[in-house]
């Protein structure tokens, strides 16, 4: 049973330490809800560490609201975030394909079990497209031989009735 906790910072879902990864599940307060949800890990679009430029990338797309990082300026805030990724706590932004986004600070440890769920994930479905697109290649074939076959045979049954 994979267990852990991370800190919101920031996002779609109420900030602090409320929030749990529990066997495939994270869960998360949102703002003006009693009960946490329970959102599957097979929700993730994207896991990613908190980089300088995805914290501007994401922070400027849904507006993070981190108003007390105007005291200390962006530099400031990305210096802080970015602090996690050093030594036992990593900051990370994840992308729900909602389009519900987070940044969180977590363990290493529990970090890396994320990314390597979120990375399955993606190439399972990355995979499955695959098929799914050779599939209907492979019957898009068939279909046009079929209708050759349906066309070459009508066609020689009419010249047989009118030669006949």
């Amino acid at each position: 049973m994979a267990f852990g906790t991370f800190k919101v910072l920031a996002g779609d879902f109420q900030s602090g330490n409320a929030s749990q990864y529990v066997d495939g599940k994270l869960i998360m307060k949102t703002e003006g809800k009693f009960f946490r949800e329970k959102i599957p890990v097979t929700e993730i679009a994207t896991l990613e560490r908190a980089t300088e430029e995805a914290i501007i990338n994401t922070g400027g797309a849904i507006g993070w609201g981190l108003a007390g990082s105007l005291m200390f300026g962006p530099a400031g805030l990305v210096a802080g975030l970015m602090l996690g990724g050093k030594g036992q706590e990593i900051t990370f932004i994840c992308t729900f394909k909602d389009g519900r986004k987070f940044l969180a600070t977590t363990s290493s440890k529990l970090f890396h079990i994320l990314e390597k769920v979120a990375l399955s994930i993606s190439f399972d479905s990355n995979f499955t497209a695959k098929q799914e697109k050779s599939r209907k290649k492979k019957w898009g074939v068939v279909k046009v031989l079929s209708i050759l076959l349906a066309a070459i045979v009508g066609f020689t049954i009419l010249m047989a009735r009118s030669h006949g």
